[in-house]
């Protein structure tokens, strides 16, 4: 595919205030693979930000200076 072709229509983003996402975290809990993880992941951040006393801290799998960190 050509730079003219793939720059010849509009791209268009979802309006997060009006998008649902429920569903389909529903449906990716009943998924294999990281669908699953990304439901299970959903779940736990909602959790988060529902306990008053729960602190946040985040974690980094992997090489992150092979990755581009420096």
């Amino acid at each position: 595919m050509k730079k003219e072709e793939l720059l010849s229509k509009e791209i268009e983003h979802i309006d997060i205030k009006s998008f649902d996402s429920r569903e389909i975290i529903e449906a990716f809990s009943k998924m294999a693979f990281q669908a699953k993880n990304l439901a299970r992941a959903s779940y736990i951040l909602e959790k988060m930000t529902e306990d008053k006393d729960c602190s946040i801290i985040l974690c980094l799998a992997g090489s992150i200076f092979s990755a581009g960190l420096k």
